[in-house]
Formats: structure tokens, sequence, C-alpha cells
């Protein structure tokens, strides 16, 4: 079997260019497209030393590493060392995997029976059914990182997106499970600032009693906040509570009564905001069916958190 250089070394870019771009996704690290290019270009030089004997003492372990390392610090420097550490860790796990799948791609193509011997059999297999297997194996990874980076991508999303809130009334604390909605942009109609949406059976016992008995009740069907507003004027918590009119909550317009706790506080990565005047809205329905949350978040309230 003869072997090209040009062959091995194309090849050996195309897969690492492959690899890197599947690290770039899988671990959702920005980067361009010349800077993968030239680290596959880097790996497909190195490839070199497996066919020349002349470089075979660059083939120990030690160097390979350093080389992987190299290969990593050209396409996704600069990160943090936690960060670059993973990126190292996937680039092996990848190559591996494409490594293996390009393998067993050419003894699925092969039709010749069984094989007397690995060592025999595996030149010519490379020699009839590389290209073709590559070419299979590079497709089906194309296909499962981006298929894979999505769905972690949307893991991560849902996860960066719960927020942890306790709402205090006086000498009450309430800590429920909130998500952050990009829809929600309703806002208190005096003062403009923003609203949190929570489901009313969350937060109950921090409300007055009058008002919470109508609620249990179902004094009031369709959950009329005007007439709810007027339950609550004659408590001492009447200067607390307000009508927020809003265009679709599962309807298409109406007011929902909302009332301001003395302090709400956003709790989420280590991060705790503490807000003083914001509106909660009540909503007396269920909002996640395996209650994942029961508050839903504006997101301007989430830059404070930020910043």
């Amino acid at each position: 079997m003869v072997i090209y250089a040009d062959q091995v070394i194309l090849g050996s870019i195309v897969m690492d260019y492959v690899i890197l771009w599947s690290v770039s996704k899988l671990v959702d690290v920005k980067t361009s497209k010349w800077r993968l290019a030239c680290a596959a270009i880097f790996g497909g030089l190195y490839s070199i030393a497996v066919f020349v004997p002349a470089f075979s003492s660059l083939l120990i372990i030690w160097i390979k590493i350093i080389v992987s390392i190299i290969i990593i610090f050209i396409a996704f420097f600069p990160l943090p060392a936690a960060r670059m550490c993973f990126c190292l860790f996937f680039f092996y796990l990848v190559s591996f995997a494409l490594g293996g799948s390009v393998i067993g791609m050419m003894y699925f193509f092969n039709e010749g029976g069984c094989l007397n011997s690995l060592s025999e059999a595996f030149p010519s297999l490379l020699d009839k059914y590389f290209g073709y297997a590559l070419l299979v194996s590079l497709i089906i990874f194309w296909a499962g990182s981006r298929g894979t980076a999505a769905l972690f991508k949307k893991r991560y999303s849902l996860h960066s997106f719960k927020i942890k809130l306790t709402i205090k009334v006086r000498d009450k604390n309430i800590t429920i499970k909130g998500f952050l909605d990009s829809g929600n942009q309703l806002k208190e109609p005096v003062t403009g600032n923003p609203a949190i949406i929570v489901q009313y059976n969350a937060i109950k016992d921090i409300l007055p009693g009058k008002l919470v008995n109508c609620m249990e009740n179902n004094k009031y069907n369709n959950y009329d906040a005007i007439k709810l507003m007027e339950i609550v004027k004659d408590t001492t918590s009447e200067d607390r509570f307000t009508l927020i009119p809003f265009r679709s909550i599962g309807e298409d317009s109406g007011m929902l009564l909302g009332f301001r706790p003395d302090e709400v506080k956003l709790s989420q990565n280590n991060k705790v905001k503490s807000l003083a005047r914001i509106t909660v809205a009540l909503y007396h329905k269920e909002m996640s069916p395996d209650n994942a949350y029961c508050a839903l978040v504006h997101p301007d309230l989430m830059y404070s958190l930020a910043s």
C-alpha cells in the first residue's frame, strides 16, 4: 500500500478542523474560522511524524499532549484556565470518538467477510475505504455536534433563566422559584416600575386574610381584579394594592391585582439583589404544570441583578 503525504495531511487537517469546530459548539466558545483552520493545519503538519521515521521522537505521549495544548491555544486563546482545560478535554473526547467512528465505518464498508489478521487487513481497509469512512463520519459528527450543542445550550439557558425570589411583607418572608420571561413587559402604571407576575397560591400566606378568603372561596369568578380591589380597601394593607392592566396572560386583556411588598430579593449564581419598589401582580392560574416555577420575572430586573 502506498501512502501519499499530501493525502495524510489533508485528511488530518479536515478531521482536526471538524474536531475543533465540534469543541467550539459543545463548549460554546466563540472563535473564528481562520483560527480553527490555523490550528487544524498545525495538527495536520504534526501528523507527518507518524509516517516519517526521522520524526518518531515526536510521537512520545508528552509531546502529543504539548501539541494538543498548542492546538487548543491557537484555536481558542484567550480563555480562563478552567475553560481551556474544558476545551482540551472535549478535544480528546471528540478526537477519540471521531477516530473510532472512521475505523468502524471502514469495517462497515468492507464486504470481504471475516478478516484473519487485523494487522494485515487494516492497511488494505485504509487504502480502500478511508475516504468514504472519513466523509460519512464527518457528516455524522457535523449533525451530531449541532444537535448536542443545541441540547446543551437549551438546558443551560433554562438553568440560567431560573431565579430564586424572596418576598417580604412586614415580618413574613416567602421564597419561591421564578423564571425570567422576556415576554413579561408588565409595569405598574403609576410608577412605571417593572412588575413580577406571581402565582397567587404561592404567596397567599403573606396576603391579607380577607383577600385570601375571597380567593379561596372563589367568590368572584374569573378573577375580577376590580372587585378584589374593593375587598382590600377595608384592610390595613389598602395602600399596598393597585390595579395593573395587561394585554395577554392567557386572555386578551384585563386587570391584575398588584401589591407592593416591603422587599423582594432576587438570587442567582450566588448573586443577591434587594429591591424595594417592586410591584407583585397576582395571577390565579398555574404557571408551570410541573411546578418548575411560580413567578415570571421582568427582564429589566435581571439587568439590575447583573450590575
